[in-house]
């Protein structure tokens, strides 16, 4: 997959499927996930709006499986930046506030 990501870096479908194959292994490894993320979200050949999505998913990730709260709030933060990049237009993120 990583050889189909240097012809096309900028497809969200084969970082779904990185994504899924980290997820599925039987020792999740957290750093990998996020490194993984990151590599997403830094690619100028990625979209804003799939950046949107998937650091929406990594915010869940963290939410789900994350050890360090810091992390989750420096997503969050990345997050609301990425959001106001794109354009102000939010998916309401599950509570009030």
């Amino acid at each position: 997959m990583n050889e189909a990501l240097k012809k096309d870096q900028g497809n969200p479908k084969l970082y779904l499927q990185l994504l899924d194959l980290e997820f599925q292994s039987n020792f999740q490894n957290e750093e990998a996930v996020l490194a993984l993320f990151e590599r997403i979200l830094n690619n100028k050949n990625v979209s804003i709006d799939s950046k949107v999505l998937f650091s929406q998913r990594k915010l869940e990730y963290l939410e789900d499986f994350g050890s360090d709260v810091t992390k989750l709030l420096a997503a969050y933060e990345d997050h609301q930046k990425l959001i106001k990049q794109h354009g102000g237009k939010k998916r309401p993120h599950g509570g009030d506030g």
